[in-house]
């Protein structure tokens, strides 16, 4: 699971930031406006909010749509035969002699 978590994150860590590089490199500048680290913080980023946060939201949207449709197929998995067995063994464990497995 966290495999997963860890590359839905950074895949789209990158398609944001690559997004906003895009628009923050389209965005004209006045001739008397800061350079460096400075343009960054006080001229760029605030003009850039409401882009973030709606790329932020889609792609959170996104990620929440991917992991239900991926998840379907996974979900077949676990009402497998051997999961079944488990299970009924589960609701009468003290007469099977082992307890469930923990998986």
């Amino acid at each position: 699971m966290l495999p997963a978590i860890l590359a839905l994150g950074l895949h789209n860590a990158g398609i944001v930031a690559s997004l906003m590089s895009r628009h923050a490199e389209a965005i004209p500048y006045r001739a008397d406006a800061p350079r460096g680290p400075r343009s960054r913080a006080y001229e760029t980023v605030p003009r850039l909010d409401g882009q973030i946060l709606a790329y932020l939201l889609y792609r959170w949207e996104l990620i929440l749509r991917e992991s239900a449709i991926f998840g379907i197929p996974g979900s077949r998995r676990w009402a497998s035969p051997s999961m079944r067995r488990s299970r009924s063994c589960a609701s009468t464990w003290p007469c099977c002699g082992s307890p469930p497995p923990l998986w």
